[in-house]
């Protein structure tokens, strides 16, 4: 018996069937001089209570250990005329095939093989009521994103994750996430 739940009521397929899957993982030591991007690693190592190893967030924000936030997000930048790369918004994982932002709280990810998240709210990076712009995303004159980013977790399950692994929602959690 599969430990799965179905996906969320609206996932990004990207118009095929393929598994959600994980497409980079980030971490950055330090702040970069402008903006939140982090530089792609090989494998980010998954800590309970932690957060990514290495990363300069690890071990200092009780609710937000891991930023993850799906490809599509991207898409919205730049067909907005923004010219980012992935890695900009300052994820530790970019995912593709699951629209993270419809997934509800408490919801559990497993990453590659042992990794499992807890989502526990949307990153939102100005703190303004994302309930005024619930699904735009763009940057303000000094880069700064404005508008649902992504999403939060936190580690329950310790684990390394890499580029091509897949992404599986073990619980779909229940009720809005909340800004953090």
């Amino acid at each position: 018996m599969s430990d799965e739940v179905a996906g969320p009521a609206t996932p990004d397929r990207g118009g095929d069937d393929a598994p959600a899957t994980v497409l980079s993982v980030r971490r950055a030591g330090e702040r970069p001089a402008r903006g939140f991007a982090k530089p792609a690693v090989d494998r980010l190592d998954l800590r309970p209570a932690h957060g990514a190893a290495g990363d300069r967030h690890a071990g200092t924000r009780r609710l937000r250990e891991v930023h993850l936030v799906d490809v599509a997000r991207y898409g919205l930048l730049r067909a907005g005329g923004a010219d980012v790369a992935d890695g900009y918004l300052g994820e530790n994982v970019t995912t593709h095939g699951l629209d993270l932002l419809a997934l509800a709280a408490g919801a559990r990810l497993r990453l590659g093989a042992t990794a499992v998240l807890r989502v526990t709210g949307i990153r939102y990076p100005r703190h303004e009521d994302p309930a005024t712009d619930p699904v735009g995303l763009s940057l303000d004159d000094d880069g700064v994103p404005v508008g649902r980013v992504g999403v939060f977790a936190v580690v329950e399950v310790g684990g390394t994750v890499e580029a091509g692994d897949p992404v599986v929602l073990l619980a779909a959690g229940s009720g809005a996430l909340p800004v953090l």
